[in-house]
């Protein structure tokens, strides 16, 4: 799932498994990391999206719909919406699943201005930080959890164009996908387990911080003006 979607996927595996339980099923998570910023101060030039996903789950009913992991609600007890930001979410479902992860560390859709720079840089290190922390709750039953996290302005799409070390995503996926699947499955549908498949080769991670990074990226006007239509702050005129 890309976007939204990228949290629907996570959070329907379970019931996609039950009702096929003796299908490999693996998640695919695209641009879906918007931060939780409960905790801390909010970068200055990301949208508080996060207040708006908090509203959607109460709304929604969230807390007592069967998509929600039990686990996270027992975690997150007192605050049970943190169960739909995937920072908290994922720990808990790639534990029964494998998950590969595509994200920009300047995701075009958490932005509503860039010129700031320092600002936006700063909210790239936001991100970094929230995978950084993803990827060190591993434990011996997590399953292989692939991951592209790059540094290009862009949210979903792009697939065939961006590279980490000569890496492309969509190659890097499909041979993640492969691997997972040649592993034993097993017939009523458990998880697969993490013996045997190195995580850190399904893992990319830019190290520049810079923004724009036009050596990681390239071409990105196109970037540039699909974030000014859809996502960039506009300031509304006043009536005369």
């Amino acid at each position: 799932g890309c976007s939204a979607g990228g949290l629907a996927a996570p959070l329907h595996a379970r019931h996609v498994q039950s009702r096929l339980p003796k299908a490999s099923v693996a998640i695919l998570v695209d641009s879906a990391l918007f931060p939780d910023w409960s905790t801390e101060s909010p970068v200055a030039s990301a949208w508080r999206l996060d207040l708006q996903i908090r509203d959607m789950f109460q709304m929604a009913e969230l807390q007592s719909s069967p998509v929600i992991p039990a686990e996270c609600i027992e975690a997150h007890f007192e605050e049970p919406w943190r169960c739909i930001f995937l920072e908290h979410l994922l720990p808990v479902i790639a534990r029964d699943f494998p998950a590969f992860v595509l994200q920009s560390r300047f995701d075009t859709s958490n932005l509503r201005s860039i010129s700031d720079r320092a600002a936006v840089e700063a909210f790239g290190d936001h991100m970094a930080a929230r995978v950084e922390r993803i990827l060190s709750l591993e434990s011996p039953t997590r399953n292989a959890l692939g991951l592209f996290f790059d540094s290009c302005f862009h949210h979903c799409m792009r697939w065939h164009e961006l590279a980490i070390g000569g890496s492309r995503p969509a190659r890097l996926f499909d041979s993640w996908l492969a691997e997972v699947f040649a592993e034993p499955f097993p017939q009523d549908g458990g998880r697969l387990g993490s013996e045997g498949l190195p995580t850190a080769t399904w893992r990319r991670l830019e190290t520049s911080r810079n923004f724009p990074c036009e050596a990681c990226c390239g071409q990105s006007g196109q970037d540039f003006e699909d974030w000014a239509k859809h996502f960039q702050e506009v300031a509304l005129e006043k009536p005369a």
